[in-house]
């Protein structure tokens, strides 16, 4: 039966599993010390709002295929993490350009701000005259 595993089919098993992509993205992984220091003082509400509308990433493909290591769960895993990872692309490319949208509006307020400053110091120059 396929239940009933070698120790080297498990081992073989467990060496796939592991050349699966990572299992979480960057966001989502354990930091360093350092890392960690440096995210805690930065403001929740600032690590809400780059999350936001973020997929969710749920364990438990992993944690039913290392309590039953067979095939079927590898490849529930498998599915499971190209689930994840394409809606994590998903959401990345309309943060992106969300972002993007954004900062051609900022650039856009600047222009027409550095242009107002312009011609109210042509302004203030011919009201000294």
């Amino acid at each position: 039966s396929e239940l009933i595993m070698t120790d080297a089919e498990v081992r073989q098993l467990k060496q796939l599993a592991s050349r699966l992509a990572p299992a979480k993205p960057a966001r989502l992984r354990r930091r360093s010390g350092a890392e960690e220091d440096i995210r805690e003082s930065e403001s929740s509400s600032a690590r809400e709002a780059c999350n936001e509308g973020a997929p969710k990433w749920d364990d438990a493909a992993e944690q039913d295929f290392h309590q039953d290591l067979h095939f079927r769960a590898l490849r529930k895993l498998r599915d499971e993490r190209e689930r994840c990872w394409l809606e994590e692309e998903r959401w990345l490319k309309e943060t992106l350009q969300r972002t993007e949208d954004n900062l051609v509006k900022l650039r856009e307020e600047c222009s027409h701000a550095d242009s107002q400053e312009r011609l109210m110091q042509s302004e203030e120059e011919e009201l000294k005259k």
